[in-house]
């Protein structure tokens, strides 16, 4: 029997956890460990006394299994969101400690644009990217 989480939340919140496109460190955090769904969304007008944003009801399933280390995971995408604006190649070699020129080879490989920022990866992108930080040969900083 799958055990399930539902939850009313705001309904921005809940459409950021949900996200598939622009990830954030809040819909990768979820979607690491679960799959979450908007159920259905419910209208401020529905409370008394009324709030000022509408809400969302969403379903979080756990996964399975989880794919790849939570903590070398965490640490990738704390890395390539440090500085939204900033280009993830520039992001994950600053705060990886690893040389710029092995990080673009690195995204080369998973067919990542090197001129990405962190909020175009998806989760599996994410997930590659933390089982390579590891393994990745040369750690030298420019």
């Amino acid at each position: 029997k799958t055990k399930k989480i539902i939850l009313m939340i705001q309904k921005e919140v809940a459409q950021r956890i949900c996200e598939k496109e622009k990830m954030s460190i809040l819909s990768l955090s979820v979607q690491f460990y679960a799959m979450p769904k908007i159920l259905f969304y419910v209208s401020k007008g529905s409370f008394f006394p009324e709030p000022k944003v509408d809400s969302a009801v969403i379903e979080i399933t756990p996964n399975k299994e989880i794919l790849t280390d939570s903590e070398k995971f965490f640490k990738v995408i704390k890395a390539g969101f440090s500085s939204p604006r900033k280009l993830l190649a520039s992001n994950l070699a600053e705060n990886l400690d690893m040389n710029k020129e092995n990080i673009k080879e690195i995204l080369r490989k998973f067919e990542i644009n090197e001129k990405s920022r962190a909020e175009d990866l998806t989760i599996q992108d994410w997930i590659n990217l933390s089982n390579l930080e590891t393994q990745s040969p040369s750690k030298v900083r420019r």
